[in-house]
């Protein structure tokens, strides 16, 4: 029964751990992805590259184009090298030569937040190659913008319910294994802190993941994401601390020998 009752206590740690350390990424993720919170880091980001490559005559030889264009139709289309990509007309008539690379970046990015896939999220997630990531080199990395789509944002948030419920039964598998609850909070409490302890770990996770772009500053965009992460990594640690130190204080208080009266 005690055999049991340990491996009982050591699944249920573990579940716990990995479904709660899973379920701070997704949620951080679907933060991240949801379109009103993404669009305007991508946007500006794109824009920042556009205006770096693209002089503003050049801007506005594009934007005269676009209105001759609209004058016989209701869509202009801007020649990209990998995609061209398609303006509506009451969109180019009330923007100018001066803000046109503003709509251009925006409609890059619902062109690529509402792209369609062959591949389910996870499966287009494994066909990526990370050695390094050129932004410049559109052709050759497509398929990251997966990361940057509504796939991903479904996947993310649509896969939280199941984390928590591995938690639930976690917890449940400690609290059946261990009964004590003071003992509950200690490993509840650790596991906490066990998760929360990568909060010490950003700084270096975003200086690798920030090296792994080559051709572009994406510090903005990685320190949006790593927000949400550093919030809830913070709270586990709070509240890890608490849990066991309140487990560790009760298991010294109720399990303290009592002195014999002289």
């Amino acid at each position: 029964m005690s055999f049991l009752r340990t491996v009982g206590q050591f699944l249920g740690s573990l579940i716990f751990s990995f479904a709660l350390g899973f379920l701070i990424l997704f949620i951080a993720l679907a933060n991240f992805t949801q379109y009103n919170n993404l669009q305007p880091l991508v946007t500006s980001f794109v824009e920042a590259q556009l205006t770096k490559n693209i002089t503003q005559s050049q801007l506005d030889a594009l934007y005269f184009n676009l209105t001759e264009q609209c004058k016989t139709s209701t869509a202009a289309t801007v020649p990209l090298s990998n995609n061209p990509l398609s303006l509506k007309c009451e969109d180019v008539k009330t923007s100018s030569s001066s803000n046109i690379s503003h709509l251009i970046s925006k409609s890059i990015f619902n062109q690529t937040y509402y792209k369609k896939y062959d591949c389910n999220f996870v499966a287009c997630i494994m066909q990526l190659n990370v050695e390094n990531v050129n932004v410049q080199d559109t052709q050759s990395n497509q398929k990251f913008e997966i990361i940057l789509s509504q796939k991903a944002y479904d996947f993310f948030s649509g896969n939280q319910i199941p984390l928590v419920v591995a938690i639930a039964v976690g917890i449940v598998l400690v609290a059946v294994s261990v009964r004590v609850w003071y003992k509950i909070f200690k490993i509840i409490g650790v596991t906490l802190l066990l998760v929360g302890i990568t909060y010490f770990f950003i700084p270096l996770i975003k200086t690798v993941v920030g090296a792994k772009f080559v051709g572009a500053d994406v510090t903005s965009v990685i320190d949006a994401l790593f927000v949400s992460i550093s919030g809830a990594l913070t709270f586990c640690l709070i509240a890890g601390v608490a849990l066991t130190a309140i487990g560790y204080i009760s298991a010294y208080l109720l399990e303290k020998p009592k002195e014999k009266k002289t």
